[in-house]
């Protein structure tokens, strides 16, 4: 008696039947699960290999000790006399000629750079006492004081950093000039100048407009106007 055909389905006898394209994706889908759990074992062994970063070293000033915010520079400069008033046309406070010799101490009040803002910057005190050598038209003639102020540079943690100084002081002055006397006057600065970071120093450049008079206190007294160049080094 023949025998009858076998209807029973491959995968009921419990085989490994099934069409080819089913098998492969079987194999496909075991191999992708098992590539993203050696993915996902891998990272989570380098995640607790790899050591702990340090926070990074703020690059501003702030939080120093009081002598550690202590600035030390030398500046040195040349200034030429001119006519910024009426009174001063034709004078021979016009025609003066000074050699300047400028040591600088600074004091850090605050420093705000780190807030990332472009107008952010440092807040300093400055103490520059003056030595100012005139040879025109006069000359050589010797002018000195102390003067004080405030500087204000913009981000001093990057290489360069632009800055605005005012500084406002006495001395006195003996340069023999017929509109300007001699003896007790004011020393005033105005400037705007760059700073190079380099290392444990810096450079500096400006350029100040200087006002001396004695304020009327005694005759005469044009005033002496000047543009002044300046360059420096200190600490940053």
């Amino acid at each position: 008696m023949p025998r009858p055909p076998d209807t029973e389905p491959s995968h009921a006898r419990g085989g490994t039947g099934g069409s080819p394209e089913a098998v492969t994706r079987a194999h496909v889908g075991r191999a992708l699960a098992l590539a993203v759990v050696c993915v996902i074992a891998a990272s989570v062994a380098h995640a607790e290999a790899a050591p702990t970063e340090a926070p990074p070293t703020p690059t501003t000033r702030e939080g120093r000790s009081f002598t550690d915010r202590l600035g030390w520079a030398f500046v040195t400069g040349f200034g030429y006399g001119f006519q910024m008033r009426q009174r001063t046309e034709n004078s021979d406070v016009t025609d003066v000629r000074m050699l300047l010799f400028m040591p600088q101490v600074s004091w850090e009040i605050f420093d705000r750079s780190r807030r990332g803002h472009w107008y952010s910057g440092a807040f300093d005190l400055v103490i520059e006492p003056q030595l100012a050598v005139n040879f025109e038209p006069t000359g050589p003639g010797v002018g000195g004081g102390i003067t004080g102020g405030f500087r204000y540079a913009l981000r001093p943690e990057r290489a360069w950093s632009p800055y605005i100084l005012g500084v406002a002081g006495f001395g006195g002055i003996d340069y023999d000039l017929v509109d300007q006397d001699d003896g007790f006057a004011f020393w005033l600065q105005l400037g705007l100048g760059l700073k190079r970071r380099l290392g444990p120093v810096a450079l500096t450049g400006d350029v100040r407009l200087y006002h001396i008079s004695n304020a009327g206190t005694h005759a005469p007294n044009a005033g002496i106007d000047m543009i002044a160049f300046t360059l420096g080094i200190e600490t940053p």
